[in-house]
């Protein structure tokens, strides 16, 4: 069965409604109902007994909060209501006292969870373990699943230390000591990995810049228009009007 957690306890609550009960049912089972009508504590006590007598396997009485003038669906959610923060502040409120102190609250780091596993996560996280070192006057500790040099941190040891192996991470080493292992000294241009340079090798731009191929035409001299790309060129070449240039010159000639 699943774990009854704050988060959830949304769903399985609602405002408190109670129902007045009828005249046969206060005839029937209330002594001087009209008198105990007029007295507020009176009329609430027979309109509660009334709801258990509806549904006597799941009285309404036994899973509501008039603290909080909730209604929750089982015993269980009710009780899980009453270990929450709001629950102990509005206690507080009717009886004139301050406040208690938030147990999902870090002050540290100005942190609060939503419920208790998520505060319990926050203690584990190298931030609060740095803020605690500090209120402590402690050494900080180092973070072991951080990596500086890419400014990354990972779920855990050995994804960091995968993480140390990869040619992205290398090339950010040899980047802040002002080098790279996988550069194109021709085109000026410096690579993560082998791979995406062996790549660069292959393409056009660097094949033109090494004079290994000519590079493709994207000035057109009949309407000496000079073109971005040879993509962009070859769409001037099929418009109209660098056609009736075409057609112009031709019959000049």
């Amino acid at each position: 069965m699943p774990c009854k957690t704050e988060s959830d306890l949304p769903e399985h609550q609602r405002e408190l409604v109670w129902v007045d009960p009828p005249i046969d049912y206060l005839q029937q089972h209330v002594t001087f109902w009209k008198q105990k009508k007029k007295i507020a504590d009176k009329w609430s006590e027979i309109k509660e007994l009334y709801t258990f007598h509806q549904n006597p396997n799941n009285p309404k009485a036994l899973r509501c909060c008039h603290t909080c003038n909730l209604e929750f669906d089982t015993v269980p959610w009710y009780m899980v209501h009453v270990d929450t923060y709001e629950h102990h502040v509005r206690r507080c409120n009717n009886a004139g006292l301050p406040p208690p102190q938030n147990p999902l609250h870090c002050k540290l780091c100005d942190f609060v969870g939503l419920n208790k596993a998520r505060f319990r996560a926050h203690t584990k996280t190298f931030t609060h373990c740095c803020n605690l070192a500090k209120s402590k006057g402690e050494k900080i500790p180092t973070n072991e699943k951080y990596c500086k040099v890419c400014d990354q941190e990972f779920s855990s040891i050995r994804a960091m230390q995968v993480h140390l192996k990869t040619d992205k991470h290398k090339h950010q080493v040899l980047l802040g000591e002002q080098k790279s292992a996988y550069n194109c000294t021709i085109c000026n241009l410096c690579f993560s990995s082998k791979q995406a340079l062996e790549v660069h090798f292959r393409g056009k731009k660097h094949k033109i810049q090494a004079g290994e191929e000519s590079a493709l035409p994207t000035y057109c001299q009949c309407c000496s228009a000079e073109c971005k790309t040879r993509k962009k060129y070859l769409r001037h070449c099929k418009g109209s009007k660098h056609k009736k240039n075409v057609q112009s010159a031709s019959a000049n000639s």
